[in-house]
């Protein structure tokens, strides 16, 4: 026992001895290199430095040749320490930094620096990792599969010259690397290229977590607001963005950040905040009374000055031109619903002056003449109330709406199309002349149709897809299915003939919504004959549905009222469908309730609750299906089906 006792305070004593008298041996190097004595000091620290044990020992020595800059001196000691002490992280970092930022900026040095910070990767210093494999990476001699598969020997042909390699910065591999180089810089440069590659992977949820807490450009909140709205966190895209307005700013950036809030805020079902939001802009850069729009691009300062504006500037006024359209046009419909609407046809017709041509305004005026035909005639009531100078509430709710005559709005449509003969203008005519023509017969309307067609064919006998949109929604409308049917698959074909072998089941993205919607429409209820794949028409449909529902579900700045969410609610509902058709209820049941959690109109949502009834007593589940239907009921009374289903169920019990 005594002995075992003694031993470790011997040892200990030692130890402490010998690291007394290395440390008063550096401390003589120090006196040398104070005197100038250089050469007493190296020769001091040559014998000394076979006698250090400890890392902390070699770097003492490292340290003291550096100081007199004996780079080569310091780096053959860093290099014996390593291999006495291999891959110990301090003298591995040390040695790593000397070679990046002491060592002349060789090929050969960059590869033992980045073979070197390999064993840094976990560790504290894993940005010396990261700054090791990016510097040599710049040299364009390694190619990702090299520089991420250690140790690397320096390749040479022949000639000794080293080859050129591209390097692909987007390889997942680099994402920690770019974490590291963060963390090291304190730039959040590095963070928006590893979110980069998360969303270039679809990853979109993965690229929000790296969000910084605080963005010090708007630039940069765009950014975060884009990643975190595309990966559903509508809430951290709006603080994101919310946060950007203490930012200096510049028009294009404050417009882009305030646009993206008020879809956030949409997403949200925060109409109302959605709403100031987009006022923000519109206020800021529409001025009424000039009746102009102030464009915040390049290219009306170049206008201004008679300079022939840049490719650049054109694209940013363009998009600027748009961006305002959508932004002013959802203002429109949400004054529309919320407030007077005379001051919404006041703003409407001013932007139809400055834009006449503008598709979406003229389809919102046009909407505002066929709610003028359904405004009923004053009562005699009502009439002889205004003689005397009386009104009821509803009177004045009267006098507050827009009248706008059908002729009018047409006038406004045929003028915009003759300064610009756009597909979606004629196709614009065509819809508001067959909703004011509501006495012809589905034939007279399918007829009209060709003859149009015939009228806007191009040289190649092609179509723009408004005009293969318009034919297949309206000849489906009027029941002539199977003609739609065969003008959609034929024009789909001419879409992608110079892809050869192209199989839409596979391809998906490349389809518009509305295409993907009626492909699976028509593979759920048609013979369509399929090629070049295995899978049944049903798989196809239940394929092209799933697409519609996971990509524009969750990342889409859409209203519960607006057509893509119906389309969207269409998918799930068909889905539940064709699930149901091949025995998998569970999977049906799931849609089913996706859609029901979707739709607004109380019918609908009956309609939906009704089918999960169904299914629900289909499986035996009775008290579920027994709730589902009361659910269904409290939304349409008048649901026969539901009625009928709920009285069986209670006759059988």
């Amino acid at each position: 026992m005594v002995a075992t006792v003694a031993l470790p305070l011997f040892v200990s004593c030692s130890t402490h001895s010998e690291s007394v008298s290395f440390a008063s041996r550096l401390e003589a190097v120090d006196a040398f290199i104070l005197q100038g004595d250089t050469a007493l000091a190296i020769k001091e620290l040559k014998t000394l430095g076979k006698k250090a044990y400890s890392s902390y020992d070699r770097l003492g020595v490292y340290k003291r040749y550096a100081l007199m800059g004996e780079n080569a001196l310091a780096q053959n000691y860093l290099e014996l320490s390593l291999k006495k002490l291999p891959e110990n992280p301090e003298l591995s970092a040390v040695y790593v930094y000397f070679l990046l930022h002491s060592a002349p900026k060789e090929t050969d040095n960059l590869v033992k620096a980045l073979n070197a910070s390999e064993c840094l990767k976990e560790t504290r210093y894993a940005p010396l990792y990261a700054e090791a494999l990016l510097t040599l990476s710049l040299t364009n001699v390694f190619s990702c599969d090299q520089l991420f598969s250690l140790p690397l020997k320096l390749p040479k042909n022949k000639k000794g010259s080293l080859p050129f390699t591209e390097v692909n910065y987007t390889d997942r591999r680099f994402i920690p690397v770019y974490k590291s180089a963060s963390m090291y810089s304190q730039k959040d440069v590095w963070l928006v290229n590893a979110a980069v590659i998360y969303a270039l992977n679809g990853q979109m949820s993965e690229a929000g977590l790296l969000c910084p807490e605080e963005v010090k450009t708007q630039k940069e909140a765009f950014f975060w607001g884009n990643i975190n709205y595309s990966a559903g966190n509508f809430s951290k895209a709006v603080k994101v963005l919310q946060n950007a307005k203490k930012l200096p700013v510049t028009r294009l950036d404050f417009i882009k950040c305030q646009a993206l809030l008020s879809d956030a805020y949409v997403m949200l079902n925060e109409e109302k905040n959605a709403h100031e939001e987009r006022s923000l802009i519109i206020d800021t850069y529409y001025n009424a009374k000039e009746l102009k729009i102030n464009s915040p691009s390049v290219y009306s300062e170049k206008r201004q000055q008679q300079v022939l504006p840049s490719e650049k500037a054109l694209r940013e006024e363009r998009d600027w031109n748009n961006l305002f359209t959508l932004l002013t046009l959802n203002s429109l419909l949400y004054e529309r619903e919320t407030s007077d609407k005379k001051e919404m046809y006041s703003l409407l017709a001013g932007l139809l002056d400055l834009y006449p041509t503008n598709e979406k305004f003229l389809a919102l005026y046009a909407s505002l003449a066929l709610e003028t035909l359904n405004i009923p005639e004053e009562d005699e009531i009502s009439k002889t109330l205004r003689k005397s100078g009386l009104k009821t509430m509803e009177m004045e709710k009267r006098d507050r709406t827009i009248s706008v005559l059908p002729s009018e709005a047409l006038y406004r449509i045929n003028k915009a199309i003759e300064q610009e003969p756009s597909a979606s203008l004629i196709v614009l005519r065509e819809n508001f002349l067959s909703l004011l023509e509501s006495q012809k017969t589905f034939s007279e309307k399918a007829s009209h149709v060709w003859e149009v067609l015939e009228k806007h064919r191009n040289e190649n006998s092609c179509y723009d897809e408004e005009f293969i949109k318009w034919v297949t929604v309206t000849l489906v409308q009027c029941g002539f299915v199977e003609e739609a049917r065969t003008f959609f698959f034929e024009n789909l074909s001419k879409q992608f003939a110079d892809e050869e072998d192209f199989v839409l089941s596979d391809n998906p993205e490349k389809l518009s919504l509305w295409q993907c919607e009626y492909a699976a429409w028509f593979y759920a209820t048609s013979g369509v004959k399929l090629k070049n794949t295995p899978l049944s028409r049903m798989d196809v449909a239940i394929r092209l549905y799933t697409y519609i529902v996971e990509h524009y579900s969750g990342v889409t700045p859409v209203s519960k009222n607006s057509k893509q969410n119906k389309i969207i609610i269409n998918a799930l509902v068909n889905l539940g469908v064709l699930y149901s058709s091949k025995d998998n209820d569970e999977e049906a049941l799931e849609v089913l309730r996706k859609a029901e959690s979707r739709a607004v109109e109380p019918e609908l949502k009956a309609e939906i609750l009704y089918r999960m009834a169904v299914l629900q007593f289909s499986r035996g589940d009775v008290r579920s299906s027994i709730l589902s239907l009361q659910h269904a009921l409290s939304f349409n009374p008048n649901h026969n089906r539901a009625h009928l289903l709920l009285k069986k169920i209670n006759v059988d019990e």
